[in-house]
């Protein structure tokens, strides 16, 4: 019987659980499992030779032509990179290598710079399913194309559902950034 090459695990959020996430990472690579990239809701390993590695995230907008620039940015410190997706990049090295943030600076501006980014996202997701709930459908509203109602109901509604399946997240995620920083100081 052949065994699984890869392999899904699900994260409980690298906002809220940065560090046990990558401390699982490390305790996975031991066994064999080698992060290789994310996935929904998670991150997807394949199997390889048990490795000694440290994981450690990195959250930074980087443009496609200046990423190979970054990437080699952390290889000179002894970082290897391993997945870059929507602003996170995952890195790994050998234990005992000098951590990305070392410094309280550095892992203040990596927190603020985040906590900008679902702050923004949390605002205006949040602002649009007002706009829907309550400018678009006007609940005193009388009469009229029931048809056009029924679209403007369902179109509402999907609007609505979306802007909190994203609003929600993006105030969590915004929270636990803020509430980290505040750790930091």
């Amino acid at each position: 019987m052949k065994k699984e090459e890869t392999r899904y695990i699900p994260s409980m959020g690298l906002a809220f659980a940065e560090e046990s996430e990558m401390r699982k990472l490390s305790q996975l690579a031991a066994q064999g499992w080698l992060f290789e990239s994310f996935a929904f809701l998670g991150f997807r390993l394949r199997r390889g030779e048990p490795q000694m590695l440290e994981y450690c995230l990195d959250m930074h907008s980087v443009d496609k032509g200046d990423l190979e620039e970054y990437w080699e940015t952390f290889r000179s410190a002894g970082w290897k990179p391993i997945c870059s997706s929507s602003g996170m990049h995952i890195f790994s090295a050998a234990p005992g290598t000098k951590p990305i943030y070392s410094e309280r600076t550095t892992h203040r501006e990596k927190y603020k710079r985040m906590s900008r980014v679902t702050g923004w996202s949390a605002l205006i997701a949040l602002l649009l399913f007002a706009i829907f709930v309550i400018v678009v459908r006007d609940p005193f509203a009388i009469g009229g194309n029931h048809l056009r109602d029924q679209l403007l109901d369902g179109v509402t509604f999907v609007g609505a559902a979306l802007c909190l399946i994203i609003g929600v997240p993006s105030l969590m995620m915004y929270i636990a950034y803020k509430w980290r920083l505040g750790r930091i100081k």
